[in-house]
């Protein structure tokens, strides 16, 4: 996992909790619970800011194998045995179009959970689509394609993700024999097996990629087949498909969406894409 780094200034010790060791200045070291493997995190060097928790640069002891590290701190006891139901879920994702799961040390005492994943070497589709020079057309519809491979076999395990959107899906170096690089989805910190949404009725999620139905509790693998539509539509036209003035209220964009207001389709992209974006916007995609 690899975010996008808007808080160059923040000091972790404060943020997540946690102080540095006598080792490496702005290095800590931790071990996995499971297999007593070491890793160690650069405290100085932020990847990315979330909701629930931050990303930072870290590698396995021995062989400097990169990795991005997450930090999730809780603030009681109950929160971080809520919020390790993540870590449950990525060990259960194993595939090729997943950021995988590497490690996780709980620490009880501070309310912290440091969560080990594979890194990704490109970063972020947001990065990406923002930078000088952006994904091909060939390169958007193939990541577009390897995010609908994730999200199909989440889907297959009883899981919605809840939360697809360009910064949560991650671009790696090519692999297992794909001689391209390959995008993965990744942070599952809202994710929800199926069978619970029956028995819960919140709303959680980035507004500008949330499906109608969300906001009021009805939540399905369809949220997900939406937000996947509305980010390839953000990756061709290189901005949120709303109008700019409801993209800077959340509420208003929320009321809007609730109401009927509908992501704008690309006039020109790729046809596959354009395709794909128009069907998954529907009622019921």
């Amino acid at each position: 996992e690899k975010g996008d780094n808007h808080d160059e200034g923040v000091d972790m010790e404060f943020s997540v909790g946690f102080s540095e060791d006598d080792g490496e200045p702005g290095w800590t070291e931790y071990t996995d619970d499971e297999t007593g493997k070491a890793f160690s995190v650069n405290t100085k060097e932020i990847l990315g800011m979330g909701g629930n928790g931050s990303v930072l640069k870290g590698t396995w002891d021995g062989t400097g194998e990169a990795l991005a590290v997450k930090i999730i701190p809780c603030s009681s006891i109950d929160v971080l045995q809520s919020q390790l139901l993540e870590v449950k879920t990525l060990q259960s994702l194993q595939h090729p179009n997943i950021i995988q799961y590497k490690a996780c040390m709980v620490l009880e005492d501070e309310l912290n959970i440091v969560m080990a994943l594979e890194y990704a070497d490109y970063g972020s589709l947001e990065t990406l689509t923002e930078a000088k020079y952006p994904p091909s057309e060939r390169e958007l519809t193939n990541y577009i394609a390897d995010a609908l491979r994730a999200l199909g076999f989440v889907h297959s395990s009883g899981i919605v993700h809840r939360d697809v959107k360009p910064s949560n899906l991650l671009v790696c170096g090519a692999e297992n024999g794909v001689k391209r690089r390959v995008c993965k989805l990744t942070d599952f910190g809202t994710a929800i097996s199926i069978d619970v949404l029956q028995t819960q009725n919140d709303c959680h999620g980035t507004p500008s990629f949330m499906a109608p139905e969300m906001f009021v509790g009805e939540v399905g693998f369809f949220s997900d087949i939406w937000a996947i539509g509305v980010t390839a539509a953000y990756c061709i036209m290189k901005r949120v498909p709303y109008d700019d003035d409801l993209v800077a209220q959340p509420m208003k964009l929320m009321f809007a969406i609730v109401e009927g207001e509908r992501p704008q389709i690309p006039e020109e992209g790729p046809e596959k894409l354009l395709s794909m974006i128009a069907k998954s916007v529907n009622e019921i995609p």
